[in-house]
């Protein structure tokens, strides 16, 4: 396929000695990942001059990130983006992040910005969505005392008991919910109960006179 255009950018060709607005163009590309093939898209800057391609600082899309999100979804591993949300649920820095889970310092922060865990650490970032395993390793008195204050421990722990309140009654409401909805379900429509004796009565056989009698007639 044809590369396309896509912007222009001021860059310098240390392959001419040129400098000026060169096209950036995109085009598919196919990047092998741990055995695996994954079909992606990369940017480049085309020299106006000479023709050469070369990459480029200001270009901020990379294949590889777009290879990460492809092997995350097809091996079931959480994004960037929701890494991000669990850690901003609790109210916590990547730093205190890392620490409350024996992770590097900064093993977040690339976690964060598209690098791929592996599925250990992936594992661990799962147990802690869940308030109750993040009470345990802070109360434990071990996970992240080292960044975090006493303060803000408490801070954490206030706000994963307050997360976990919320989802026991949430938990409730759906309980006692639940058999009302049912009942609810099995009530006949109105007027079907009466339209099935009709239809019994209707079905019955007529004893000779019986229908007569039913109804009087007029004189």
């Amino acid at each position: 396929m044809k590369p396309n255009c896509v912007r222009k950018l001021r860059e310098y060709c240390s392959n001419c000695d040129h400098s000026g607005e060169f096209d950036v163009v995109i085009r598919p590309t196919t990047i092998k990942f741990r055995g695996e093939s994954y079909h992606v898209t990369e940017e480049f800057v085309v020299c106006s001059h000479c023709k050469s391609e070369f990459d480029s600082f200001k270009i901020k899309t990379d294949p590889l990130v777009q290879v990460f999100r492809k092997y995350r979804e097809k091996h079931g591993l959480l994004h960037s983006e929701e890494i991000r949300a669990i850690r901003e649920l609790y109210g916590i820095t990547q730093k205190e992040l890392a620490a409350i889970l024996g992770f590097g310092p900064i093993t977040i922060s690339r976690y964060e910005n598209g690098s791929l865990q592996d599925k250990a650490h992936d594992t661990l970032l799962r147990l802690i969505q869940d308030p109750r395993n993040l009470l345990q390793l802070l109360k434990s008195g071990r996970a992240g005392e080292k960044v975090m204050s006493k303060k803000k421990q408490t801070e954490v722990i206030a706000k994963a008991q307050q997360l976990l309140s919320e989802k026991r009654q949430k938990a409730m409401a759906q309980k006692w919910c639940a058999p009302s909805k049912a009942l609810k379900r099995e009530q006949p429509a109105p007027g079907a109960a009466l339209a099935v004796r009709s239809k019994k009565w209707a079905e019955q056989p007529m004893t000779p006179g019986v229908a007569m009698n039913a109804v009087p007639l007029a004189a």
